[in-house]
């Protein structure tokens, strides 16, 4: 049962309270454990509540008695503390797509997407030198076609010049007289692995960056340009040892597909692994992060069907919206009311190839979107889905393992319930530091994908 006991029956000081008071409200909303936003947590809830402020900390059967006691549970992300029926609901007008639990509480969360609006001025003044750098472009081409400048590219032979061209001819130039220019910041050769710092390897360059000279020195520098989010990438971690103990034991791969040898026992843990993990029933892993998606997605819609995908999707899941011969709609980003409004045309008009309604409609986002670091309003995508009968392919790539309080993605960021996505996709290349990706959903959809 809930009871509310005052903090003067507490062995608390009327400064120590006062201290609470502000420690708590100094902590930014995002940042508070689950019990500070008034989530649900397991067992029942103890409020302490502070007569002078109103100032109030939910826990699960605990009291914290002392300022450091408290502090020290603020500032714990997880707030769970180990349980494993930690529920969150969040507060949304339709009240679709959370999970219920026995005491619930509603907040609100905010995806706290914003992204500052660039002034006229800033535009102009980026577009006018774009454009007086790509005419430098072109004048210096055309010096170097006639000979007048030396040219450090490699030239075609005189018997392939009539081959078709594997570039644009807008690409070279950018390329040789743009890219050359700053190429010394990218591609930089690397000594360690990339964890929290990195060794890069010095290199100088007297020709524009055509070709580097490289004394044998090294800088260590901070990391901030990998995908080590969770940190597994050190030269003694225990994942790598881990790893290395398995690969001597059991084999780097079978070499052949499931359909002639079957699954190794490895590979069938880890896709239970991945299953339990996420919440979800069966998973199914491949070697490929790109390929999970590029060559999975046509496996879900054809012809038939219609694919609605954000703006700013990942290259893998263009790739393979294209080559499943569906119908693709593109929505604003993040833009619930776009997205909507495409729904509603696709129920409405149908297929304008066959003149027949849709027989699928496929919403794909991300979790996190890999270029503009946003974060997708999975909630209103779940109201939608349950309102209009879609379906949704959720790339957890860069969310898995590095978002919500138990490090389950945006699912768990958004106290979701994982069985209202039917279609989870992530990589172990990002917070988990290994490679290929994975696809997690019902038992339907993985058999499926086996069969």
């Amino acid at each position: 049962m809930d009871e509310t006991v005052s903090l003067d029956s507490l062995p608390l000081s009327g400064q120590e309270c006062s201290k609470v008071s502000e420690t708590l409200r100094n902590i930014p909303y995002d940042l508070r454990p689950l019990a500070l936003q008034s989530s649900t947590l397991t067992h029942h809830q103890s409020t302490i509540t502070s007569p002078d402020t109103n100032t109030f900390v939910e826990s699960s059967g605990k009291y914290y008695q002392t300022l450091n006691d408290i502090k020290e549970y603020s500032w714990n992300i997880n707030g769970c503390e180990g349980e494993s029926n930690c529920n969150v609901s969040t507060e949304l007008s339709q009240q679709n797509g959370f999970v219920k639990s026995k005491h619930e509480e509603k907040f609100q969360r905010s995806s706290r997407n914003e992204f500052d609006q660039k002034s006229f001025l800033t535009s102009l003044s980026v577009y006018f030198c774009w454009t007086v750098l790509m005419i430098f472009a072109f004048l210096r081409e055309l010096l170097r076609r006639h000979g007048i400048e030396k040219n450090f590219a490699a030239v075609e032979r005189p018997e392939q010049q009539n081959f078709v061209p594997l570039f644009s001819e807008f690409e070279a130039i950018y390329e040789r007289n743009c890219y050359m220019r700053v190429r010394d910041v990218f591609e930089r050769p690397i000594c360690s692995v990339p964890g929290a710092t990195v060794k890069l390897l010095d290199r100088t360059s007297e020709d524009y960056n055509w070709t580097y000279k490289y004394p044998g020195t090294e800088t260590e520098v901070i990391n901030v340009g990998s995908y080590n989010y969770m940190g597994f990438a050190e030269t003694n971690s225990i994942c790598g040892n881990e790893a290395a103990a398995i690969i001597d034991e059991q084999g780097l791969s079978t070499c052949c597909s499931i359909q002639q040898l079957g699954f190794s026992k490895a590979q069938r843990d880890l896709e239970k692994l991945v299953a339990e993990f996420i919440g979800v029933d069966d998973a199914i892993c491949f070697s490929m992060g790109f390929a999970t998606n590029s060559l999975n997605t046509p496996c879900l819609a054809d012809e038939n069907s219609i694919i609605i995908s954000d703006q700013f999707n990942h290259a893998s899941l263009i790739l393979g919206s294209r080559m499943s011969r569906a119908t693709v709609r593109i929505f604003k980003h993040d833009d619930m009311a776009d997205l909507e409004r495409l729904i509603r045309n696709a129920i409405v008009y149908g297929n304008p190839k066959t003149k027949k309604p849709f027989t699928k409609i496929l919403i794909i986002v991300e979790g996190i979107y890999s270029m503009e670091g946003s974060i997708c309003n999975l909630p209103a995508i779940i109201a939608l889905k349950k309102k209009y009968g879609a379906y949704i392919y959720l790339d957890e790539a860069h969310s898995i393992g590095a978002m919500g309080p138990r490090g389950r993605g945006i699912v768990d960021y958004w106290g979701c319930d994982p069985n209202d996505v039917d279609i989870l996709m992530g990589t172990f290349t990002k917070s988990f530091s290994a490679a290929g990706g994975y696809i997690a959903g019902n038992k339907v959809n993985i058999c499926y994908y086996l069969i």
